[in-house]
């Protein structure tokens, strides 16, 4: 079940909420797991079982602004530097020879890094191909007028969901990506 909660390598159930050491919070509803630091930062997992993936949001206190590091950014004020290898090293998020392999692969989680719990016999080799992706999207005027009309469709009307909707779907061929971004334009209207 891809909605099974690990805390401390014990998997607990979905419908009770968990309070923290340190007064956290794990509460859930329907396919969402919303994690509450006592800090107030807070981590929102989102599954949608009808397409098998997950959506998260990470949502820090104002007091972290740009003492952070990390895959999503140093929360700064700059967005250049945003993307960058775990390192320190920033890169060209718009070259794709600089993202892959580079930037995917500094972050790449091991069997000794990772909080995953795996099934028997697997490890985070299970899950990884280092040829993907295999080149850039070159994506047709088609493609995405067709994904601006089924993301606009379903009421995305804001950047960046709209922006980030249109390339879900465009790149997956799958419109029901507009999920993810219809639950993040409301989480953030």
């Amino acid at each position: 079940n891809p909605m099974t909660l690990y805390l401390n390598h014990t998997a607990i159930p979905l419908t009770t909420p968990v309070r923290l050491a340190g007064g956290g919070s794990i509460n859930f509803n329907q396919n969402q797991i919303l994690v509450q630091c006592s800090s107030g930062d807070k981590i929102k997992i989102i599954y949608y079982p009808n397409n098998g993936y997950l959506d998260y949001r990470v949502s820090l206190v104002q007091k972290h602004q740009g003492k952070i590091s990390g895959i999503l950014g140093d929360w700064n004020g700059n967005p250049v530097n945003d993307v960058q290898i775990n390192n320190g090293l920033a890169i060209n998020a718009s070259d794709f020879y600089q993202l892959y392999p580079d930037y995917a692969n500094s972050w790449r989680i091991t069997d000794q890094t990772s909080l995953f719990v795996y099934d028997a016999g697997k490890t985070t080799e299970s899950y990884t191909d280092l040829s993907y992706p295999y080149q850039p999207v070159a994506l047709t005027p088609a493609q995405i007028s067709q994904a601006q009309t089924t993301c606009q469709q379903a009421g995305i009307t804001t950047n960046p969901a709209l922006c980030n909707c249109i390339t879900d779907v465009a790149v997956s061929g799958n419109g029901s990506f507009k999920e993810s971004a219809v639950n993040y334009q409301a989480d953030f209207a």
